[in-house]
């Protein structure tokens, strides 16, 4: 039986969990979309475009 491979933790990329819908709309969103990652325990928040608008993301790396 062979098991999946390990992600690496800068390929789990996860949408906030406490971040507002409407968070990466406001003209400080980004900044809030970081807090709210870094909250989480995660080292990096960016907001991305989504098909239903723009989300907050949370990763451990940079760079992505």
């Amino acid at each position: 039986m062979t098991q999946g491979k390990r992600k690496h933790p800068c390929d789990l990329k996860n949408p906030s969990k406490r971040a507002p819908p409407a968070t990466c709309n406001k003209p400080n969103g980004a900044i809030l979309c970081g807090d709210f990652c870094l909250h989480e325990g995660y080292n990096i928040g960016k907001c991305v475009m989504r098909r239903t608008g723009k989300a907050c993301i949370c990763s451990q790396c940079e760079g992505w």
